[in-house]
């Protein structure tokens, strides 16, 4: 049985420029940066035959974001994580005002996918975006739900 959350790894393509954006946009902090990592443990962590990365973890207090750069076994470089590609990622953050951030963000050049919506079940307003690899990421302004609240509410 599981006993709690405990984190989401992301792999980005330029480390410092991902730590950048998520403690600009989302106020997330680094609190461990580590030595690279490689060999033996690397390779049965992660599958890689020869990686080598680099790891960093940042969080809020209640939110923990493990960013993986591979310096050595890179895969292919995507042009962002399509919604409809089979294990495509998105993370999901509470905001007080997703119109207000959308609007701010698109100025200084963050990538929105379209303008804020509603949404009719949840009473919610929500906009997508991309991080700086593509991976996408939601904002979500509404009522502060349970877990049980927020799968049972729909879409």
């Amino acid at each position: 049985m599981m006993t709690r959350y405990d984190h989401i790894c992301l792999t980005v393509g330029d480390l410092d420029r991902s730590i950048a954006f998520y403690e600009r946009y989302f106020g997330l902090k680094v609190v461990r940066r580590d030595a690279p990592h490689k060999g033996a443990v690397v390779e049965s962590m992660t599958g890689v035959a020869g990686g080598e990365l680099l790891a960093a973890f940042l969080t809020d207090g209640r939110f923990v974001l493990e960013l993986t750069q591979f310096t050595a076994g890179q895969g292919a470089r995507t042009t962002g994580s399509p919604a409809n590609e089979v294990g495509s990622p998105h993370i999901g953050f509470a905001c007080d005002d997703v119109r207000a951030i959308h609007a701010k963000w698109s100025v200084e050049g963050v990538r929105f996918h379209a303008d804020p919506i509603v949404s009719r079940t949840r009473n919610t307003w929500s906009v997508m975006m991309s991080d700086p690899d593509g991976i996408l990421i939601e904002l979500r302004e509404g009522p502060a739900l349970t877990p049980e609240q927020f799968a049972l509410a729909g879409a």
